[in-house]
């Protein structure tokens, strides 16, 4: 899921990337002068250094012949006067063979169209985590990831298909929505499923996919030069991942959060199973006992979970400093992720750059969170963004001639931005009780999603008014998510709460919080999920089957 997220979020660099373009001039069609002598026959050339791309010479090339041509003296056209391209473009194809940028023009007159591509594909991420909330904790994980999976699907053919650059961007911001609710989901799931001491493996695990991606989207973009077949190929793999279902089952915490007995304590012994292990019948029995329903029910009905997260002043804030932590981090990420085209050098390897900082990043990041926390590394990202910018200012300002040195200075921020959102996000699920973590997650990440629809203007036309300027934001943003943190509990080591009290419990400053206090003789729901890990001598398989369908074999076998 995270691997198909990051390669659909990098592709619009490669669908509709900025191309150097020129006016057409049919008069030239028929002849052997090359590109670069038509330019300086057609073309103004400005005072800062480049052709004009909206402009040529009002010039009527079909009275000279090839010799006149030939001869011709660009400088004959000091008192010529210009004209806006009236027959079309010619590009440059050295890197692509067809794009959605040359297809409909959207260049000059359609500058500001084309503007809207990238944006509007983050507004797709946007509307995608206000809705996977709500429905995920309505129909279950499982479902909502078949559905979604569906509208990727039914979004890229609309790309494959598209007869107007409107429908193109529509059926991105398609693909953008499916996108973002799959991947909400899957980490939710993933960490509903993983004991504390290996969740920050698991989320790290899923953002090492997402990362991985990079690395695909270049590769597959290297070889597909042509828009249309590129979504084809990185779109038609999903439809291996409907088999989702008979592969993993549905999340047990939700199903007993819903009072889906037989259905919750089915998914267990099933993990158990392709795990090839046994869980004891009366554990079973006190996991899935009608009074840990009776009660979890009794909740449900009692609350509405969205009602009660605005309602709780501590949730409420939590809930802002998780939306403004992510949003910051998202906002840097996506600046520089949806404008690497702009960036000095070949897309290629710039993308390629990206992609082989970040996996390393993060697999650091995957220890450093278990050994130092989340908040420190929280600190240390923004810490870190915040000085990349001041230094690629310094850059661009005391080093003009040297421009590679900013590009590497952007996709170190870029890497130290992708480990934030991984911490972020990690953080934000082991907030919020069960019945409202995905509706929390989803606010923080619509609410990062919504301020990273400004991301590519920040990377893109920004920097035409000043250098500098995407750097400097960079660095004011980062410096004021650093403080902003301040406000969140450390969550290593402490088990995912089931209600609002044991919410409240993590802003105890015990170092875990299973150990700081006796269990409770009366058993819970959360009690009876943590049984077999805090009991693994009692019932060592339990520990396996909690863990989640992927981790199983693995740490079994460390028991």
């Amino acid at each position: 899921m995270n691997l198909s997220s990051c390669v659909q979020q990098l592709l619009n660099n490669f669908l509709a990337p900025r191309l150097d373009h020129w006016c057409k001039e049919p008069a030239f069609n028929s002849t052997l002068i090359n590109s670069t002598y038509q330019k300086e026959l057609s073309i103004p050339y400005e005072s800062y250094g480049e052709y004009e791309k909206c402009l040529r010479y009002d010039v009527t090339w079909d009275n000279y012949s090839i010799g006149e041509l030939a001869e011709w003296d660009w400088n004959d056209h000091t008192n010529t006067t210009s004209v806006i391209c009236k027959d079309g473009w010619n590009y440059d194809r050295q890197i692509f063979s067809s794009t959605a940028t040359e297809t409909w023009d959207l260049v000059c007159e359609k500058q500001n169209i084309h503007v809207f591509v990238s944006p509007l594909f983050i507004a797709g991420l946007f509307f995608g985590s206000l809705i996977a909330g709500p429905i995920a904790d309505n129909i279950g994980r499982q479902r909502t990831v078949i559905i979604f999976i569906i509208v990727q699907l039914l979004g890229g053919a609309g790309v494959v298909f598209s007869i107007h650059e409107w429908m193109f961007i529509a059926s991105r911001f398609v693909v953008a929505v499916g996108t973002r609710v799959c991947a909400i989901t899957s980490v939710v799931s993933s960490m509903e499923l993983t004991p504390p001491n290996y969740r920050s493996a698991v989320v790290s695990l899923n953002r090492l996919f997402y990362t991985s991606g990079v690395l695909v989207v270049v590769l597959v973009a290297y070889l597909v030069r042509d828009f249309r077949k590129l979504q084809l190929v990185v779109t038609a793999p999903l439809v291996l991942l409907l088999i989702i279902p008979v592969l993993i089952p549905e999340s047990p915490r939700w199903l007993m959060s819903k009072g889906y007995t037989k259905r919750a304590r089915k998914s267990i012994q099933t993990m158990a199973h392709r795990a090839r292990t046994t869980i004891p019948p009366d554990i079973l029995d006190i996991y899935t006992s009608k009074k840990v329903i009776d009660e979890t029910v009794h909740q449900k009905k009692k609350k509405n979970s969205n009602k009660e997260l605005f309602a709780h002043p501590v949730l409420l804030k939590w809930l802002a400093i998780c939306g403004f932590s992510k949003a910051a981090c998202q906002l840097v990420y996506f600046a520089v992720s949806m404008n690497l085209d702009g960036l000095f050098g070949n897309i290629y390897v710039n993308t390629m750059l990206a992609g082989v900082t970040e996996i390393p990043a993060v697999l650091a990041f995957t220890y450093l969170m278990s050994k130092y926390g989340r908040l420190r590394l929280l600190y240390a990202t923004y810490g870190l963004t915040c000085i990349g910018g001041i230094l690629s200012i310094i850059f661009i300002i005391f080093l003009p001639d040297q421009p590679m040195v900013n590009t590497v200075t952007m996709i170190l921020i870029r890497c130290v931005a992708s480990c934030a959102v991984n911490v972020n996000t990690l953080i934000s699920g082991e907030l919020f009780p069960s019945y409202m973590r995905q509706t929390a997650l989803g606010i923080s990440s619509a609410i990062a999603s919504f301020v990273a629809i400004f991301s590519p203007i920040i990377g893109g036309p920004m920097q035409e008014i000043w250098e500098p300027l995407p750097s400097l934001v960079f660095a004011i943003v980062s410096a004021i998510a650093m403080f902003t943190i301040i406000g969140l509990p450390e969550t290593m080591g402490k088990r995912m709460p089931e209600t609002i009290q044991e919410s409240m419990d993590l802003m105890n400053k015990h170092p875990d919080n299973d150990n700081a206090k006796p269990v409770d003789t009366t058993l819970k729901q959360s009690d009876s999920i943590e049984l077999g890990l805090k009991y693994p001598k009692v019932c060592p398989d339990y520990v396996a089957v909690i863990s989640g369908y992927q981790d199983n074999l693995a740490f079994t076998s460390k028991l």
